[in-house]
């Protein structure tokens, strides 16, 4: 269906180019359109004396001043003059759609004439204007590149997008645009996405502006602030306070550590003291000296580690 959608307006565009080189008339969908079309020789066409027919390029009777239309052209079309013989054979379509960009015909009958002569052929083709542009901030994971998005409906054909980032445009590559089309009305869908990359803190503006060159028309979304944290700052902080941590339970382990043999060798060496007030003297006299220089040793260290 989709593709039948795009040959259909691509073919109807072409064919109107190479037949006549002039300028489609453009319709938007939902509204009207006038195809122009001029008699010169309207003192021919008197009242109830001819015929005026309109007609798409795929035959269908778009309006007869004798027969009316055909579907789907039943109650769309008419003739802007009341009075055929003012020369003005302009039909006026409504309800515009898609499916309505193609050539249209306009064909002149009198009495006794054999064919119907062709007096115009005016190309039409349709555009749709777009929602008003919905502009947000994409969630990123912690550390990750800031990310905007701009979407925006119901429009044809596709259109251009634009970002501004604090009132400039931004690199091309930053930029990544998707469109989607309704595979039965052909109506299109665009949704772009914005990444910046900042190496400080800051505030930055973002707007979004939905361009549709059929009809010369651009919406754009409002400026919008946001502050945006430096690529990977968050990743840094969680690492340093990760660091100061681990430093801070290794401090803490040695000093109990430390604490926990000064204690035991304080216990040692008051048990030794009293061992020797007690009555150690008989022990021989070099154990009495190893002790005596051990426990000196024990109270230097002491007195040291405190």
């Amino acid at each position: 269906m989709l593709l039948i959608w795009r040959a259909m307006l691509l073919l109807g565009c072409v064919d109107c180019c190479l037949s006549t080189g002039q300028p489609c008339v453009v319709g938007v969908v939902g509204g009207w359109a006038t195809l122009p079309c001029v008699d010169h020789h309207a003192e021919d066409l008197e009242m109830g004396n001819g015929t005026v027919e309109w007609r798409s390029s795929q035959g269908a009777m778009v309006h007869s001043s004798v027969s009316g239309e055909e579907p789907p052209y039943s109650g769309r079309a008419q003739l802007l003059a009341a009075d055929r013989r003012s020369g003005d054979l302009s039909l006026r379509l409504s309800s515009i759609t898609l499916a309505d960009a193609q050539d249209y015909h306009c064909y002149r009958s009198t009495a006794g004439q054999q064919t119907a002569e062709r007096l115009c052929r005016v190309c039409l083709t349709a555009a749709a204007r777009y929602s008003e542009p919905e502009l947000h901030r994409v969630p990123v994971p912690e550390g990750g590149d800031a990310q905007f998005s701009c979407s925006s409906s119901g429009g044809f054909p596709e259109p251009r997008v634009h970002w501004l980032l604090n009132s400039q445009r931004p690199p091309v590559d930053t930029e990544r645009t998707h469109h989607t089309q309704d595979p039965v009305t052909g109506l299109v869908s665009v949704s772009s996405r914005l990444t910046v990359s900042v190496h400080s803190t800051q505030d930055i503006s973002v707007s979004c502006t939905i361009e549709n060159p059929r009809l010369n028309e651009s919406r754009s979304s409002s400026e919008r602030s946001y502050s945006v944290q430096a690529h990977g700052l968050g990743v840094k902080w969680v690492f340093s306070a990760a660091l100061c941590v681990a430093v801070a339970v290794m401090v803490a382990a040695t000093l109990c550590y430390q604490i926990s043999l000064d204690r035991k060798s304080m216990r040692k060496s008051r048990t030794w003291t009293e061992e020797l007030k007690g009555g150690g003297s008989s022990g021989s006299l070099e154990e009495w000296g190893g002790m005596m220089v051990d426990t000196e040793l024990l109270d230097s260290l002491t007195e040291t580690d405190v």
